[in-house]
């Protein structure tokens, strides 16, 4: 056997032990949403735990943010053909 016969034969074992991954973009999104909502919690805990005075505000601004995640990640913002 010639070298590129070798070369074919060992990236055809080595890619039979690949594992890959396939997210979709609504699934995408979806992760991105829970790990913004769990970063916003943990971030109010925190505030909460040293008694910020600014509580008021960061739970104003987190609740603004999670609704444009939400309005723009929805199915009625979506224009049908």
């Amino acid at each position: 056997m010639d070298l590129a016969t070798l070369n074919v034969t060992q990236k055809k074992k080595n890619s039979n032990n690949d594992v890959v991954l396939q997210i979709t973009k609504s699934q995408l999104s979806t992760i991105i949403m829970v790990l913004a909502a769990i970063v916003f919690s943990g971030f109010t805990l925190l505030a909460i735990n040293l008694e910020s005075p600014f509580i008021q505000e960061l739970l104003i601004s987190e609740i603004i943010i999670l609704m444009i995640l939400f309005i723009k990640s929805s199915n009625s913002n979506k224009i049908k053909k």
